[in-house]
């Protein structure tokens, strides 16, 4: 059984050509381009809620929530961060993540030379990323054609 999976995968795998990776990248620019700087506002928070309540409305005054101005250089940061405040847009705050004891989150106020990754760079990882979801989808066809095949008998009804 797994080995026909592994199969019903690599053939989709294969079916996946330059002009099918190229079309992804041209239509998810965004998600190629990287700041070299950003200024941003920094929220932290023991409750989450408080974060998400300034997401809501940003003009509101939460009294547990503190802010913090910043400049944060891509050479002396996290990579995870650097991915996080890339695929945000300007003007957004980012997801709110656990951060020690506090919640963290930030708003996009600039970025500084964006510039995007050549189509060569982000061609493998274009390729993963959707061999992932090509992966899931003929694993649950796969299933869902033996489901459908399959003789069940239902013996007892919950």
């Amino acid at each position: 059984m797994i080995n026909s999976i592994k199969k019903i995968v690599s053939t989709k795998m294969q079916q996946m050509g330059d002009s099918d990776l190229q079309a992804y990248y041209n239509e998810n620019l965004n998600e190629f381009s990287q700041a070299s700087a950003f200024d941003v506002t920094i929220y932290t928070s023991a409750n989450q809620q408080s974060l998400t309540a300034i997401q809501n409305n940003p003009m509101s005054a939460v009294s547990d929530v503190q802010l913090q101005e910043g400049k944060i250089e891509a050479g002396k940061t996290d990579p995870k961060l650097l991915a996080l405040l890339n695929k945000t847009a300007k003007g957004k705050f980012t997801a709110i993540s656990k951060n020690d004891s506090n919640y963290v989150m930030f708003f996009v106020k600039e970025k500084y030379n964006v510039q995007t990754v050549s189509f060569a760079d982000a061609k493998n990882y274009i390729y993963s990323k959707l061999g992932e979801g090509k992966e899931q989808k003929a694993i649950e066809e796969y299933f869902e054609k033996l489901k459908s095949s399959a003789n069940i008998q239902v013996i007892r009804a919950p």
